[in-house]
């Protein structure tokens, strides 16, 4: 039998017990860097688990190649597939999904880091969930960086700069 899957990287994601704001980074980047199933698309995580070690180069490739792949014979570009599946495959959309929203936001119960792996040539306007019933709402522009229209006074906010 064949895993095409990288288990030691649960740990990045679904678990979050490696990322970007927490102890041992450099470990959880240099296993992510040799794994040995380099995939993107459909129920793939490496986008994701790119966007949440800080690695904003490669979760943007991997995130545009996600969202540019379209199913040849299907009359509407988010049909993906059949990848691994069926088409149209709604894994590949909600890996992208994810990544995209990791990419912007990571949130943990005693803060959240804004923009820690978003390109700093994309440009965007977005309204993002916090834990609860919070959310923080604004925009990045290359020329004047980002502008919060709503952040809650309860949540410790830290904005990184795009790469």
């Amino acid at each position: 039998m064949y895993n095409i899957e990288n288990p030691e990287l649960y740990t990045i994601f679904p678990y979050r017990l490696f990322t970007l704001e927490k102890p041992d980074l450099e470990l959880a980047r240099r296993t992510f860097n040799t794994r040995i199933e380099k995939r993107v698309g459909c129920w793939y995580q490496d986008a994701i688990q790119a966007a949440l070690l800080g690695l904003g180069k490669e979760a943007a490739g991997m995130v545009a190649q996600t969202f540019l792949t379209k199913h040849a014979d299907s009359r509407f570009p988010a049909f993906w597939g059949p990848n691994n599946d069926w088409v149209p495959d709604m894994d590949h959309g909600g890996g992208g999904m994810s990544a995209l929203q990791y990419m912007l936001l990571h949130a943990e119960s005693d803060g959240a880091t804004l923009m820690p792996a978003w390109p700093a040539d994309w440009e965007v306007d977005f309204k993002l969930h916090l834990p609860g019933k919070e959310f923080v709402e604004g925009k990045y522009r290359k020329q004047s960086g980002v502008t919060l229209s709503k952040k809650p006074a309860s949540i410790n906010l830290k904005i990184m700069p795009a790469q």
